[in-house]
C-alpha cells in the first residue's frame, strides 16, 4: 500500500467491512483485490482510468475519515491531537467535519487517487441525495488542494439501470462533463426481492399501524424500496396497559 492507503486503513473501523475482509480471507499477507471486470467498470466510466489490482478499498467509509487521513497525510503525526481548521461552506451551511455519518458507499484509493463510489442496489438516484453530499465532496476537495499535498479526487454512480433526471455535476467538481459517471451495477439474484413494511400495498391503503406489517415485493425503482420507512416504532407503555399487549415481547 501507498503512504495515502496506508493512513486510511488505520481510520477504518467499520465492523461489516472488517467482517467480511475477515470472512474472505484478509490478512496483511493476502489483501483482498478488487474483481477485475468490476475494476474495468469502473475504470473506463472515469474515461479509462487503470485501477491497479492492488488497489486498497473499503465500504461506508465515513467523509469524516477521509478528511482526517488527508490532514494526517499532510502534516504528519504531529496532526494528532491537533486542532484541525474545520473548512465551511455556504448556501447550505455545511463543515467538512461534521457529526453526521455520511460516508463513501465505496472507496477506492491508489497512490494520491481517491474513487468515491455512491451505490443504488434499489430505489433510485435523486437530486436530493446528492446534494446532501455535494458540499461536503466540495470540502474535501478544497482540502485536498491546501499547499503541500495534491489529491486527485474521482466521483461516479453505481446502479442497476443508469440515473435520470440529475442535474449535470459541478465544474468544479467534474470540469467537463454535463453528466455524472455511471457504472452498471450486477445484482446477481434469480429471485424477487422483498422486503417488510407497516404499510399495507395498494393504493388508498389506511396508515400504518405499530400492530401490523406486511411482507411486499420490491418493485425495482420505487422510491422507499431500500428503506423500511413505513414501519412505525411501538409505544410500549400503551402496548402494556392497553389492547395492544401482545407487541410486547414475552
Amino acid at each position: 500500500m501507498s503512504e495515502l492507503t496506508d493512513i486510511l486503513d488505520r481510520f477504518n473501523r467499520k465492523e461489516r467491512n472488517l467482517l467480511v475482509r475477515d470472512a474472505l480471507g484478509h490478512s496483511p499477507s493476502k489483501a483482498l483485490s478488487l474483481d477485475h471486470n468490476f475494476r474495468k467498470r469502473i475504470g473506463t466510466e472515469l474515461g479509462g482510468l487503470e485501477i491497479p489490482n492492488d488497489a486498497w478499498w473499503a465500504t461506508d467509509y465515513h467523509l469524516n475519515w477521509i478528511a482526517g487521513a488527508l490532514a494526517l497525510w499532510r502534516r504528519g503525526e504531529q496532526a494528532i491531537g491537533t486542532a484541525q481548521i474545520n473548512l465551511l461552506s455556504e448556501n447550505p451551511v455545511r463543515y467538512l467535519v461534521e457529526r453526521s455519518q455520511e460516508d463513501a458507499d465505496l472507496l477506492i484509493a491508489f497512490d494520491t487517487t481517491l474513487i468515491l463510489v455512491e451505490v443504488k442496489a434499489f430505489g433510485y438516484f435523486t437530486n436530493k441525495q446528492i446534494d446532501s453530499k455535494l458540499q461536503r465532496w466540495h470540502l474535501l476537495k478544497r482540502q485536498s488542494e491546501l499547499p503541500g499535498f495534491k489529491v486527485t479526487f474521482r466521483f461516479i454512480l453505481m446502479s442497476r439501470t443508469k440515473p435520470n433526471g440529475l442535474h449535470p455535476p459541478p465544474d468544479d467538481l467534474l470540469p467537463g462533463m454535463t453528466k455524472w459517471p455511471h457504472a452498471e451495477l450486477n445484482v446477481k439474484s434469480p429471485m424477487r426481492k422483498l422486503k417488510v413494511t407497516g404499510r399495507k400495498p395498494g393504493a388508498g391503503a389506511p396508515p400504518a399501524d405499530p400492530r401490523t406489517w406486511f411482507i411486499v415485493p420490491v418493485s425495482g425503482g420505487a422510491a422507499g424500496d431500500e428503506d423500511d420507512d413505513e414501519l412505525v416504532e411501538p409505544n410500549l407503555k400503551a402496548a402494556v396497559s392497553g389492547s395492544s399487549r401482545h407487541l410486547v415481547a414475552k
